[in-house]
């Protein structure tokens, strides 16, 4: 809800222009030239998304289909859903600095699981595409399967440790 605007009855989401919140790149170009600068918490997402991907590649390289895609669901459910989610609901309701930083993140996430998952999944991740706020570098109606596949290299050790330190002691509070 906090990527662009939703009207459903009774609720309306303020509209995210990434065009400007990006300065005109696209999500994956802002995300990888701030990535140092970014929140401990979207640099751990970063570097769990990534090394999935290489997890993913892996498998699918050696045709372990069933292993691709229990690699990209436990990433999906355990890492993104249970967590990264919950952890950036906060920073997006505390009207920080990192709230720009975290809609960027959550979009870039959003889109690069997409990809990753139309492997397994073409025509429910073609149809939430479709439904993802204008951005940079993709045109209303563009197609997923016309998108590039993630390569994925972020890695930050010290976010991965201080945000498994948070989740094992079931602590939400990351600001």
């Amino acid at each position: 809800m906090r990527l662009g605007a939703i009207k459903e009855e009774g609720f309306s989401a303020q509209t995210v222009d990434f065009k400007k919140l990006t300065s005109g790149l696209t999500a994956e170009q802002w995300v990888t030239q701030n990535f140092n600068q970014l929140h401990p918490v979207n640099q751990w997402v970063l570097t769990e998304l990534s090394q999935t991907t290489q997890t993913i590649d892996a498998a699918l390289e050696e045709f372990r289909i069933n292993d691709a895609a229990m690699a990209l669901y436990q990433c999906t459910w355990a890492q993104v859903c249970d967590w990264y989610i919950e952890f950036s609901k906060e920073i997006l309701k505390s009207n920080s600095k990192h709230e720009a930083e975290t809609q960027i993140t959550l979009l870039f996430v959003l889109e690069s699981t997409l990809k990753l998952a139309h492997v397994f999944i073409p025509f429910i991740t073609e149809e939430i595409f479709q439904h993802l706020p204008a951005r940079v570098g993709v045109h209303q109606g563009d197609a997923l399967m016309l998108q590039a596949y993630p390569k994925l290299t972020f890695k930050s050790d010290a976010a991965v440790a201080k945000i498994d330190l948070l989740s094992k002691n079931k602590k939400i509070k990351v600001i």
